[in-house]
């Protein structure tokens, strides 16, 4: 009888120290419960800090293979572990700040990944902006793109997680930016192109460009205005549907002062205009040779001249006045043979003509 009482009373003591053994391993940094799901262990891990594991485990406590984990201050990751660290692919979320989709070495963002969060600087303050890229030691890497939210989508290069070297940003309206990027900010050699065909071309800072070109279309053709230190310049050239292109310095919307006038049809202008018409000093040459040197009024040839029937300047020409755009009054001509002759012009037509001795 006595056996049997110690048999019982040694029975119940070892199930006491049993039940003592899993109390201390619930009151402990870690607590693993484990079982064998089709020769997979899959494990519950919950730590002092409040933080819990739930996936594959080995050794019943080392989180290897796929796990999801979600941290006492709400962070939670789900996806790929080796060792003990997240590593592969798996998602990160930061409750109120963000999310990761991608890929993991070493507990850290690496390789491809996606992540939206909240922008906390201008040009997107307080707007979702992803970014899919590549990713180095937890940080942006070197190229990837970037869609800020009501804004734009950027292509391009990041340096230090900001949009830095070569890249393309466009807005949401159509409007297009290619080129340098510093900090953040445009700057360097690039072209800004808007919805309604207008450019500018050249060198840019802080978002502006401070010296190149701004390209725009008008009523039958394009101008093209020179930008310095930041502001347009009165100098343009204006290239019409037809090839003609003028080059010179706008006053108002005409043409006033020193202007170049390439004609489609091969004939130049060299002079000064005044409000859009040939005015004052000025040399038209035509395609085939013969060109005219001297004053022009109301875009014709008007006041003294010279008018050269081809390239060669020292024989064959008509000196003297001009009106509307022909030879009037008295005028000189120099012969091929050198030999000079009075002439007398009424409407464009010669009346007379005598040697000159």
């Amino acid at each position: 009888m006595k056996r049997k009482i110690r048999n019982v009373v040694i029975y119940v003591a070892t199930f006491v120290i049993c039940c003592l053994g899993c109390v201390a391993c619930l009151s402990g940094s870690t607590s693993v419960f484990a079982e064998t799901v089709a020769g997979a262990e899959i494990g519950y891990l919950n730590y002092s800090d409040g933080s819990h594991y739930e996936g594959d485990v080995v050794e019943g406590k080392i989180r290897n293979g796929t796990g999801s984990f979600t941290w006492s201050t709400g962070e939670s990751y789900e996806g790929n572990w080796v060792n003990d660290v997240r590593s592969g692919t798996g998602e990160m979320s930061w409750p109120g700040l963000g999310v990761y989709k991608g890929e993991f070495q070493n507990g850290k963002r690496q390789g491809h990944g996606v992540f939206t969060w909240v922008y906390e600087a201008e040009p997107a303050a307080g707007q979702p902006v992803s970014f899919d890229g590549e990713w180095n030691k937890d940080k942006i890497g070197s190229s990837g793109t970037m869609v800020f939210s009501k804004l734009g989508i950027y292509e391009g290069e990041f340096s230090n997680g900001v949009r830095s070297g070569v890249g393309k940003f466009t807005w949401e309206n159509g409007d297009q930016y290619y080129g340098c990027w510093v900090k953040d900010q445009i700057s360097g050699d690039g072209i800004l192109t808007l919805m309604d065909g207008t450019a500018f071309e050249g060198q840019f800072a802080n978002n502006l460009l401070q010296k190149g070109t701004v390209t725009y279309a008008v009523e039958g053709g394009i101008v093209v205005r020179e930008v310095q230190n930041g502001k347009p310049q009165s100098g343009v050239t204006i290239i019409y549907d037809d090839g003609t292109k003028v080059a010179g310095s706008l006053k108002g919307s005409e043409f006033n002062g020193n202007v170049t006038i390439s004609y489609a049809s091969g004939d130049t202008y060299v002079g000064t205009m005044s409000n859009g018409l040939k005015s004052g000093k000025g040399t038209y040459k035509w395609a085939g040779g013969a060109h005219y040197v001297g004053s022009w009024e109301n875009d014709k040839m008007s006041g003294t001249g010279k008018y050269y029937y081809g390239k060669d300047e020292s024989k064959n020409y008509l000196s003297g006045t001009f009106k509307d755009g022909v030879p009037s009054g008295n005028l000189i001509y120099m012969a091929d043979n050198k030999l000079q002759y009075n002439t007398v012009w009424q409407d464009g037509t010669c009346t007379s003509i005598t040697y000159k001795k």
